[in-house]
């Protein structure tokens, strides 16, 4: 349980980044290649923390019903 909120952290700081990366619009998003290579590494780190997350919930829910 204490990782998960290390990777929900994970999450909200990806969140965070993602809409401070992308607050000039689509228009100036569009433009600039670094901007949409840290968008995407910030989807990319978001996604592994909540595959994680999820990952967790099923081993516990199954180790809790092996009981």
């Amino acid at each position: 349980m204490k990782n998960d909120k290390l990777y929900l952290l994970h999450i909200s700081e990806c969140l965070d980044r993602i809409d401070r990366y992308v607050s000039e619009g689509a228009e100036q998003f569009m433009k600039d290649t670094k901007t949409q290579d840290a968008v995407l590494r910030n989807l990319q780190v978001m996604a592994v923390s909540m595959l994680l997350v999820y990952l967790n919930i099923i081993y516990l829910n199954r180790t809790n019903y092996c009981h």
